[in-house]
């Protein structure tokens, strides 16, 4: 019925938000925004991946952190985020340290979908990615689902059985 501001007003949009459960959520967003809660959203610390943190503003501007559309956790301390420039963020210590994991492309990343250890990716102009140990390697399927446009979500419902959604 009523809704309260949590956060300050923000500098960057945020785009995707996840909780594992009443307390811990993270939430992700333009320029490699990375929010993170412990205490059911009432506060969020910012959470900054190595690989986006630039030396002046001047590296900052010349190489932007990619905007990041989408955030999924496997548990309280594993967590993924996707976004520009194929980017995929991992940490598994609850967001002290996030990882790049190298991926053979640089088209945008929007969703990603975990079942099991099983994982998928979808981007723009038709982009595809799998993983089958539970997001540490991805494999890109050039051509698979034919299309020049993006795809917006991924679900599973079991590891042959699946649905993309997006523009044809």
């Amino acid at each position: 019925r009523t809704w309260n501001s949590k956060v300050e007003e923000a500098e960057k949009a945020l785009n995707n938000i996840a909780f594992y459960d009443e307390n811990i959520g993270w939430a992700v967003g333009e320029q490699g925004t990375i929010m993170h809660t412990t205490d059911g959203g009432n506060s969020w610390a910012i959470q900054q991946p190595e690989a986006f943190y630039r030396e002046t503003l001047e590296d900052y501007y010349d190489d932007q952190p990619p905007g990041l559309f989408c955030v999924k956790i496997i548990d309280q301390n594993t967590v993924f985020a996707v976004g520009m420039n194929a980017a995929i963020m991992h940490t598994s210590d609850m967001g002290k340290t996030w990882n790049q994991i190298p991926v053979e492309s640089k088209l945008a990343i929007y969703s990603i979908f975990f079942k099991d250890n099983l994982a998928w990716a979808v981007g723009d102009m038709g982009l595809y990615l799998t993983s089958e140990d539970t997001g540490k390697t991805w494999s890109v399927h050039q051509e698979v689902i034919k299309s020049k446009f993006w795809f917006r979500d991924v679900f599973f419902s079991s590891p042959t059985k699946g649905w993309v959604v997006g523009q044809a």
